[in-house]
Formats: structure tokens, sequence, C-alpha cells
């Protein structure tokens, strides 16, 4: 480790996103027309969207995660050849996608617009894969690509959860406040442990009162840990400002302990419904990236490159971690 690495460390990067297939992006008036039929601040029609939304992800998004990893592999170890074919891979799932996306019948015209949404991003994403693969490559498209992609995600979770607070007008929102704060993915914070994976046969589905239980269970499990991680976060902070590298080190290390520690916790936690299961796998492969990060820092050759994709990797996780755990709390609020 060397102090070259002490600015990369507080350097924020934009998400590479789920990707489609082409640079052709629909804009709202091309689906004018289509809109016409469709409902407009119906919560009945809306929730009927947002969870063929979310079908449509949970079936799709995976392969599309694949498919990328497979991509940057291929990059980082500099196997050009294979790069075309992984691209083909990519828009083939990204197609898939968005396939699915216009086959669904949409209710309303808020999901039809978080649809058209979704594929943009798509969209953009694979131009960005492509970009990323050219030798040499153009930061200045790059680093415009990213940006558009974050806007529009964050405008999709605004537009999520402005449309849930609508579906479910009698929700407490103390109760919500409380929940979100124990079981919200830190931004600063992540997660490891290789563990196999929880038989999920047994775990309800779509049932509000079991995905209250799990997070409230969750957070309860895991909040002391979870403190000591963040504490570990600030010292390695610290230890940055202070361009103390010893002292660093020594942060990194504790850091990847108390996260490890964290992760057990969370494993450690009886859940009931497949929702939250899937959600906490997901918190934790997120999480693998921060310990993996923090070992590249620790290396002797520290790899610049592959620490700047994870990092893009772990800022895209994270935000599709947090549509995931906003859309369960606010079903667990519906809970009797």
């Amino acid at each position: 480790m060397n102090k070259k690495w002490l600015p990369i460390l507080i350097m924020t990067t934009f998400s590479l996103t789920a990707c489609n297939e082409s640079k052709q992006h629909q804009t709202p008036s091309d689906s004018t027309t289509a809109y016409k039929n469709l409902s407009t601040a119906n919560p009945a029609d809306i929730k009927a969207d947002l969870d063929a939304l979310d079908q449509i992800s949970n079936k799709n998004s995976q392969a599309i995660l694949n498919a990328q990893d497979a991509l940057k592999a291929a990059r980082q170890n500099k196997e050009v050849d294979t790069i075309p074919a992984l691209l083909e891979q990519l828009k083939t799932h990204s197609l898939a996608f968005n396939t699915a996306l216009d086959a669904t019948n949409f209710k309303s015209q808020e999901g039809a617009a978080l649809r058209e949404k979704f594929k943009q991003v798509h969209l953009l994403g694979v131009e960005l894969a492509q970009e990323n693969t050219k030798s040499p490559p153009q930061m200045q498209r790059i680093t415009a690509l990213e940006a558009e992609i974050s806007v529009i995600q964050q405008s999709s979770i605004s537009e999520m959860r402005a449309l849930q607070h609508m579906i479910y007008p009698q929700l407490n929102s103390g109760a919500l406040n409380n929940t979100r704060q124990q079981v919200k993915s830190d931004p600063e914070l992540n997660v490891t442990a290789h563990t196999p994976p929880h038989s999920t046969s047994h775990l309800s589905q779509d049932n509000a009162a079991d995905i209250k239980h799990d997070l409230i269970a969750l957070g309860a499990q895991t909040s002391a840990a979870k403190q000591e991680a963040e504490n570990s976060m600030w010292e390695i902070k610290h230890a940055m400002e202070k361009k103390d590298l010893r002292a660093l080190k020594t942060a990194i290390e504790k850091s990847n302990k108390r996260i490890q520690s964290l992760n057990q916790n969370y494993d450690a936690v009886s859940l009931k419904s497949s929702e939250v299961v899937a959600a906490r796998e997901k918190l934790k492969k997120d999480n693998n990236l921060q310990i993996e990060m923090g070992n590249i820092i620790l290396s002797s050759s520290p790899d610049r490159q592959k620490f700047e994709e994870l990092q893009k990797k772990r800022s895209n996780s994270q935000k599709m971690v947090e549509i995931e755990m906003e859309a369960l709390r606010i079903k667990a609020n519906t809970a009797s």
C-alpha cells in the first residue's frame, strides 16, 4: 500500500447498471398515444404495475449482472478475443429484459413511465459497456454516460417511493422511519462472509406480517455489529486525513473483521419471508465488495483499475438494494 491510494479511497464514482441493446432512446413523446388508455393516480393500477416491475427484475437482472462481471473480468485479464462474444451476451440478456418489459400490459401511466426509465437505463448501460471496451476508452463519453445513468436511477427511486406512499396512504411514518433505521444499508458500509445459501422452500411470499417480522429481527440482531463496522469506517477516514499509512492499514484490517462479524450476525437471524432472505443475500453480496476493495488497498501492488471497477459495481449495487429495501419497508407497514 502506498500514498497514491489515499485520494482514490475518497473518490466518488457513478454506477454502471443493468444494460440493453440500442442507442435509440425512447422519449416520453414516443409513447404518448399508448398512455392515453392508461389510468392516472389509481393506487390499484400502480400497485399492479410496481409488482410487475419487481417480478420482471427478479427474473432478468441476475443474468445481466453475470454478463457484466464476465465482461469486466475479460477486460481485466486482457482476454481481447472473448470481449465481442461477451458484449453480445450482455446485449442478448438486456434485450430479453426489455422485451419482458414491453410484453407486460401496464395499467397506469406512472408504471409505464417507470418502465421507460428502466429501458433507457438499460440502453445507456450497453453503450457504457461498449465504450469501456474501446482502446483507448473515451473517458469524456464514459463520464457523461455514468452521470446520465445516475440521474435516471435517482429519479426512478424518488418516483417509486412517492408511488408506494400513494398506494399505502395509511402508512405510519414513524414506524416506517424506525424500520428504515434498523435495516438500511449504510452507503459507507459493506459485509462479507462466505456462507452457503439458505433453503427457501419453507419461506412465505408476499406476506406483509412476515416481512415486517424479518426487517425488525434483522435490525435488532445486527445493530451492535453494524455500529462497530461504522466506527471502523470513521477510523479509516481519520487515518486518510492524517495520511498515516500504518494507521490506515490497521483500520482496514479491523474494518474487515468487524464487517465479517456483521455478516455472521445477518446469517444468524431466522427469517420467515423469501423477500427479506433475498434482500439479505444481496446486502451480503454488495458488502463483499467492501472487503475486496480493502484487500486491494492492503496488497503490495494495488490494482487501481480493479479498485475503480469494484467501486462502480458497489455504487450500482447499493442503489438497487436500497430500492428493494424501501419497497419492503413500505410493504411491512401494511401489516396489521
